[in-house]
């Protein structure tokens, strides 16, 4: 495994996206608060009001901003930012956002927390409250094109696979939020729970078309995923005729680990959960193939966020690339970069996960 190099990722190239630095401020956070329940108590979800965006619109070009927004004097955005926060609400949820899901982007998450254990960022056992916005949900494979298996989310399970198997969090102490704005993932999760309620694990099948040249790193992680999680599916559904050379994998989740992820509707870009304790702060957000949907100031608002949601010294994971704003709390500390296919003439398919940390 390639060891951790260690970056700021601050330069994006080019010309800047800030306005100009003497406008940039401390961050001000306001709440409007929404009661949640979580697995302890209860977390306040926060809709973001304008007194975070303020230093974020004061910082930013304005030509990255909305466009309903530009061109007009503070007292002006402050009173449109709810009507924004509004419309545009309804049109994420009305599109949606892809909800694919794959183990390649889970080995390079596997990866990133290995390196970051072996540098010592991270101790054994320090990991108890993880979010993950948009987990994903699959019905068919989308590189193969396989749908012989029912739909399932994967990276829930991974990520506490993985957490277990490199020592950095305990199952009975672990919980992980799934962030995600699609009804039908967030129903599916909650069917999974019902029925880990009643005693029936999750399953998960993985199927690796033998054809394809994973790297051996991607083989050994598809070969012992769920080792942590679970035991090998009594029944897994068989490859169709003509599929060609692919082996399949069943892995029954065991309830408590299922019961371990709770479902919630949230809009990283606009919403939060605020702790109600400092207990409460996640210790690991992830976010994978999300942020790339958002423009830069979605992605601002996105880090604001996760930034409040993370407790000092917390992480936050995404293999996406976004601009720090000066004032952020959160930082740029290190990337693990991961291979997953490697193809001769052509070069290698894979990823870089970066480590975003909390002041």
């Amino acid at each position: 495994m390639r060891g951790p190099l260690f970056i700021r990722v601050a330069d994006f190239g080019g010309r800047s996206l800030l306005a100009s630095l003497p406008l940039v401020s401390a961050l001000v956070f306001g709440l409007v608060l929404i009661a949640v329940p979580t697995t302890r108590g209860q977390s306040v979800k926060t809709s973001v009001p304008y007194s975070d965006v303020k230093p974020i619109v004061d910082v930013l070009r304005e030509d990255l901003l909305p466009a309903e927004l530009r061109g007009r004097i503070p007292a002006e955005i402050e009173a449109l930012w709810p009507d924004w926060v509004s419309r545009r609400d309804a049109m994420i949820r009305a599109r949606g956002l892809p909800v694919d899901t794959s183990i390649f982007i889970d080995l390079g998450l596997e990866r990133a927390l290995d390196a970051m254990r072996v540098a010592g960022v991270i101790r054994p056992g320090a990991v108890r409250r993880v979010a993950i916005i948009g987990p994903g949900l699959d019905f068919t494979d989308k590189l193969e094109g396989y749908d012989f298996y029912p739909e399932q989310t994967i990276q829930p399970f991974a990520v506490i696979d993985s957490l277990l198997r490199l020592d950095l969090a305990e199952i009975a102490q672990l919980q992980v939020a799934a962030f995600d704005l699609s009804p039908r993932v967030l129903e599916h999760l909650e069917a999974a729970r019902a029925r880990a309620r009643a005693g029936t694990p999750y399953t998960v099948v993985l199927p690796r078309n033998t054809d394809r040249p994973w790297t051996p790193d991607l083989v050994d992680y598809w070969q012992a995923f769920g080792n942590w999680i679970g035991e090998a599916a009594a029944r897994v559904p068989p490859p169709p005729p003509g599929a060609g050379r692919v082996e399949v994998r069943g892995i029954a989740v065991r309830p408590p680990v299922v019961l371990s992820v709770t479902p919630l509707d949230l809009d990283i870009v606009t919403e939060r959960l605020g702790p109600s304790s400092p207990d409460e702060a996640f210790d690991l957000v992830i976010a994978t193939n999300i942020l790339l949907y958002y423009d830069v100031f979605e992605q601002s608002l996105a880090m604001a966020n996760i930034a409040r949601m993370l407790r000092p010294g917390g992480f936050f994971l995404s293999n996406n690339r976004v601009f720090e704003l000066p004032t952020s709390p959160l930082s740029g500390v290190g990337f693990t970069d991961t291979t997953y296919i490697s193809l001769p003439g052509i070069g290698d398919t894979g990823d870089r996960v970066i480590w975003y940390r909390r002041q």
